[in-house]
């Protein structure tokens, strides 16, 4: 049967056709491009004084409510998803959907572990793995790259275990979940 392109349905070219057409898409959303999202967009809306004599928020600040915002955003995923068990429909989520991809960006640009970690995992809850799976490629490469030689993405830096530790947990999720989704796909039960 052919599709509406005149190539045969199932054909790997109509395959790459959409996928690339959703990167297309998706890229629109995580470059700031249309209504969509971003954290130039809520850096800035935190930072500008609304006439009300409210105070003007340092870039130190700034940078400090996105690091929450990445946060808030992962967190409303891994609540609605029940960290990790359920698959979402980006669809019915696509504002949140889109947010993970410029929140990624963003732990990116500050070679964040943890909040990769988190957003890797996210991606992958909300379908970027079968939808967008150069993203989330991406991102797991970038993890592998931030990982320590002992294996773990702790931070030195943190007075607790919770600190040090808790880069690592998010990163082996992240990571681990994508496993453990192809290999129920295949229909493999797990050990």
């Amino acid at each position: 049967k052919e599709g509406e392109n005149g190539w045969k349905e199932g054909s790997g070219v109509e395959a790459r056709e959409r996928e690339r057409e959703r990167e297309r898409e998706y890229s629109k959303w995580s470059n700031h491009e249309g209504a969509r999202p971003s954290m130039s967009s809520v850096g800035s809306r935190l930072s500008r004084s609304d006439g009300d004599g409210a105070t003007t928020m340092s870039q130190n600040e700034v940078e400090s409510n996105r690091h929450y915002l990445t946060y808030l955003c992962t967190h409303v995923i891994f609540t609605l998803n029940n960290f990790g068990e359920m698959q979402l429909d980006p669809s019915a989520f696509d504002i949140e959907a889109a947010l993970i991809l410029v929140c990624a960006k963003w732990a990116e640009s500050k070679r964040d572990a943890d909040a990769m970690g988190e957003c890797l995992d996210c991606m992958k809850g909300v379908g970027y793995a079968t939808i967008l799976p150069t993203y989330v490629q991406k991102y797991e490469h970038l993890l592998l790259q931030l990982q320590f030689r002992d294996g773990s993405w702790a931070s030195n830096d943190a007075d607790d275990l919770v600190g040090k530790y808790h880069a690592t947990v998010v990163c082996v999720s992240g990571m681990n979940i994508g496993y453990k989704r192809r290999r129920q796909e295949r229909g493999e039960k797990e050990e």
